[in-house]
C-alpha cells in the first residue's frame, strides 16, 4: 500500500510484528521497490522536511540521500561502484541477495543512519516511526558497532550493510565542509557550545559591510553596490534580518564532479577556473528594469505561475523523475542512476555559484529600488493587490528574495546543468536528443495568490530542456530577484558541466557490461 501520514501517527505496535523475521523479509506495508523512492522516501524527506531548508542546504541533503541509496544498489550488485571512490563498496552482500527488494531494505536502514546522524534533523524521528511501522528494526547502531557487525560478526544483511553505508556517508559529511552538524563555529574552530547547523565555518566569518538596518545609501561609494541583508517578518509581527545562508561553502566545500579526474585541462570552463568578471551594473537602469518586470508580472497569471514553479527546484526534479519513471517504466535502480548524477551536479553548480556570490557580494534589486525613497513608481503592489502607483521604499519582488547575494543567479546555474544532464541521459538511455515536458497547473494553485491565480487551468510546455532552462533563468528577472547580467553570466559559469556529469560520472557508476544485467533483473515500475 502507499505510505501515508497515518503510518507516522500510528506505527504498528511491537506485538503486531513477527518475533524473528528473516532479515531479508520484505514487509507487505513497504511499497514495491520501483515505488519506494517516490512513495516512501519523498513524503518524509523531499516533499516535507527538506522543503523547509534554504536551497543550498536542501540541495546538499538531497544529494546525500541519493548517494546513500545508490551505494545500496552497488552493495547488492555484482559490479556497480560506490560514489565515494568509484571502487567496489567495502561490504557486498551475497550474490543470491542481489535484487531490488534487498536494495530497498538496505536504503531504509542507510537513510535511518544518516538522518539519525543529523542530515535532516527534523526528519529523523519521522523516519524512525516509518521504519517501526514496517516492522523493521529502527535501532541505529553506533559507528563502531555497525563496523564490527560486518567486519567481525560476518553480518551481510540489509540492516548491517545499510548502517555501514550510512556510517561512511556520515564520515564524508563531517569532512565535506558543509558544517552540517554545527561542529565548527564561524571562525572555523571546534564548537564548544551550541553552533548553527550548516552555519558559516570561516575561517574568516562572512560579515556584510552594510547593515541590514541601514536605511540610507552608504556614504562610502565602494560600499553602495555591496550586498545588504534584507529585513523579513514571519507574518505574525516578528521582524528579523536575513543572514547570508552558507557563505562558507564556495571556498570550504569540495566539488564532487567538477574536479579531476572527471575534468582535466581545458575541459574546465574559464569561469570555473578564474571566476566571473564584475558585471559593472548601471544600477539606475537596472532598478527601472526590475520595477517594470515586476509590474508586468503583476498583470500576468502566466508569469506568476512560471516564477513560482521554477523557484521550487525540488518539485522540478521530482516532476522530471516521475515523468521519466512512468514513461519508460524505470526500476528503482534506473531511477537512481539517473537521479544521483542529477543531484550531484546540482550540488556542484550551487557551490560554484556561491563562491561567486560571496566573492562579488553584490546588492539585491529590493535594496536598490527601496533606496529610491519616496519616489513614485508603478509596479506590482503585493498579493491580490494588482499593479499601480506606490512609493519605491515599499517595493518588493513577486516572491521572497533568498538570503544571499545577487550575482550570479544560482537558479540559472542549476537549470543549466540540469538541462544538459537530462539531454545527455536521454541520448544514452533512450535514444532521444532531449526530453519534451508538459506541466499543468490547476486554477487557483498559486502559493502567492491562492484561489485566484491562475484564473483558469494553465499549461507550460517545453519542446526541449534548453527551453526549460531559458525560462527558468528568465523567471528570475520577471520576479525581480535579479539584475540582468546575473542570469546569462550564470550560464557562462555552469555551461558544459551537466553533460560531462552524466557521461563521465553517473554513467561510470555502472560498467558497460553490468548495465543490462542490473537493469534487466530489476523490478520495473508499473503505472
Amino acid at each position: 500500500m502507499k505510505f501515508s501520514a497515518l503510518a507516522l501517527l500510528f506505527p504498528v505496535a511491537a506485538n503486531a510484528c513477527p518475533a524473528d523475521s528473516d532479515p531479508y523479509y520484505y514487509p507487505d506495508e513497504l511499497v514495491r521497490p520501483p515505488n519506494f523512492w517516490i512513495d516512501g522516501v519523498v513524503p518524509i524527506l523531499h516533499g516535507n522536511t527538506i522543503q523547509g531548508y534554504e536551497t543550498p542546504i536542501a540541495v546538499f541533503q538531497t544529494m546525500i540521500v541519493d548517494q546513500v541509496m545508490w551505494d545500496c544498489v552497488a552493495a547488492f550488485d555484482d559490479e556497480a561502484v560506490s560514489v565515494i571512490d568509484f571502487e567496489r563498496p567495502p561490504f557486498v552482500a551475497p550474490a543470491e541477495h542481489h535484487n531490488s527488494e534487498a536494495r530497498a531494505l538496505c536504503m531504509v536502514h542507510a537513510i535511518n543512519k544518516v538522518l539519525d546522524g543529523g542530515l535532516v534533523p527534523d526528519a529523523a524521528p519521522m523516519w524512525k516511526d516509518y521504519v517501526d511501522s514496517l516492522c523493521l528494526d529502527s535501532t541505529v547502531p553506533s559507528d563502531e558497532d555497525a563496523l564490527s557487525a560486518v567486519q567481525n560478526d560476518g553480518m551481510d544483511t540489509p540492516y548491517a550493510i545499510g548502517h555501514n553505508i550510512g556510517r561512511y556517508f556520515l564520515d564524508k559529511m563531517r569532512n565535506s565542509g558543509w558544517n552540517f552538524d554545527g561542529s565548527l563555529n564561524k571562525f572555523g574552530e571546534e564548537c564548544t557550545g551550541v553552533c548553527t547547523i550548516y552555519g558559516d565555518s570561516g575561517p574568516e566569518p562572512y560579515v556584510p559591510v552594510v547593515s541590514p538596518f541601514e536605511i540610507e545609501e552608504p556614504k562610502k561609494k565602494k560600499y553602495r553596490s555591496r550586498y545588504q541583508p534584507l529585513i523579513e517578518d514571519n507574518g505574525k509581527g516578528f521582524v528579523f534580518a536575513q543572514a547570508h545562508v552558507t557563505p562558507h561553502i564556495g571556498h570550504n566545500v569540495g566539488l564532487e564532479i567538477v574536479r579531476e579526474p572527471f575534468f582535466s585541462g581545458d575541459e574546465f570552463p574559464d569561469a570555473v577556473l578564474n571566476g566571473l568578471k564584475d558585471p559593472k551594473y548601471d544600477y539606475d537602469d537596472e532598478a527601472e528594469e526590475a520595477i517594470e518586470q515586476v509590474r508586468l508580472t503583476g498583470e500576468s497569471d502566466e508569469r506568476k505561475i512560471t516564477i513560482e514553479f521554477m523557484d521550487n527546484k525540488i518539485n522540478l526534479a521530482g516532476g522530471l523523475i516521475m515523468r521519466l519513471r512512468a514513461e519508460f517504466e524505470l526500476s528503482l535502480e534506473e531511477q537512481l542512476m539517473y537521479h544521483v548524477g542529477y543531484t550531484t551536479i546540482e550540488h556542484d553548480s550551487v557551490v560554484l555559484a556561491w563562491r561567486e556570490k560571496v566573492d562579488h557580494d553584490l546588492i539585491r534589486p529590493t535594496t536598490v529600488v527601496q533606496r529610491m525613497g519616496a519616489e513614485t513608481i508603478n509596479s506590482y503592489l503585493g498579493p491580490n493587490m494588482g499593479t499601480g502607483e506606490m512609493s519605491a521604499r515599499d517595493w518588493h519582488p513577486y516572491i521572497r528574495t533568498m538570503p544571499h547575494a545577487e550575482y550570479p543567479s544560482g537558479s540559472g546555474c542549476i537549470c543549466t546543468v540540469v538541462a544538459e544532464y537530462v539531454d545527455a541521459y536521454m541520448a544514452d538511455q533512450h535514444g532521444m536528443d532531449t526530453y519534451p515536458t508538459t506541466w499543468e497547473f490547476a486554477a487557483g494553485s498559486s502559493k502567492q495568490e491562492p484561489g485566484v491565480v491562475p484564473a483558469a487551468p494553465y499549461t507550460l510546455s517545453f519542446d526541449t530542456m534548453t527551453e526549460l532552462r531559458d525560462l527558468c533563468g528568465e523567471s528570475r528577472l520577471w520576479g525581480g530577484m535579479h539584475f540582468t547580467k546575473s542570469v546569462p553570466d550564470s550560464y557562462e559559469l555552469c555551461e558544459g558541466l551537466g553533460a560531462k556529469a552524466y557521461n563521465d560520472w553517473a554513467r561510470q557508476l555502472l560498467p558497460n557490461a553490468d548495465l543490462q544485467s542490473l537493469f534487466g533483473d530489476a523490478e520495473k515500475f508499473v503505472s
